[in-house]
């Protein structure tokens, strides 16, 4: 239930590949807790957090999109509700990153603008198990123009300046100038889930 009076709201949506950390990301991000378990996201779980900028309440809605759905599966009108889109794949998974580089693929094919996007590379805690030449990575997501980020949310570290970075984003997309930035705790925050299916 949206209970709260809120003066914009603003979708973002989190995709990846299975067990790439997504749902520990945004509990983390919410709720500031981190659970050492895997429960399989099926279809789309939502999320909603309010934020304070500039003396005015915007809510945030975020859509964990299940791993197993690919790009081509997700229809216009979807992609037009979306405001922001978070790219997400794990330090230890190499497929995770090419499941990345698809959706990207097909944004751009989809003519859609990569301008209040981030890329996230998660469990950045696991550096031993690494599959990735990181700096090459970083390369790439210049080259595209999108901003990355090195998150662990076992230990909270990153998870919100990430968050951060597309909240502003979008505001500035949507605002003719940002003269300050300040955003509620994620401890204020209100968190709410439900869940649909395509």
């Amino acid at each position: 239930m949206e209970h709260k009076k809120y003066d914009n709201k603003f979708n973002v949506c989190i995709v990846g590949k299975n067990n790439v950390g997504k749902s520990s990301y945004i509990k983390r991000l919410i709720d500031n807790t981190f659970i050492n378990s895997y429960k399989k996201t099926s279809g789309i779980e939502t999320h909603q957090m309010h934020k304070a900028i500039e003396n005015k309440n915007f809510l945030f809605k975020i859509w964990d999109i299940s791993g197993g759905t690919k790009p081509q599966n997700i229809s216009n009108d979807l992609y037009r509700t979306v405001d922001g889109l978070i790219f997400a794949f794990a330090l230890n998974d190499e497929q995770s990153y090419e499941d990345i580089k698809e959706w990207i693929d097909a944004i751009i094919a989809r003519k859609i603008s990569l301008e209040t996007c981030i890329v996230l590379c998660l469990k950045s805690d696991l550096e031993s198990d690494s599959k990735f030449d990181l700096n090459i990575i970083k390369k790439t997501c210049e080259d595209y123009e999108i901003e990355f980020f090195q998150v662990s949310s076992k230990n909270n570290e990153i998870v919100g300046d990430s968050f951060e970075s597309i909240i502003k984003k979008i505001y500035c997309r949507n605002s003719t100038s940002i003269n300050s930035y300040s955003s509620t705790s994620t401890q204020d925050s209100d968190s709410h889930s439900g869940c649909f299916i395509f």
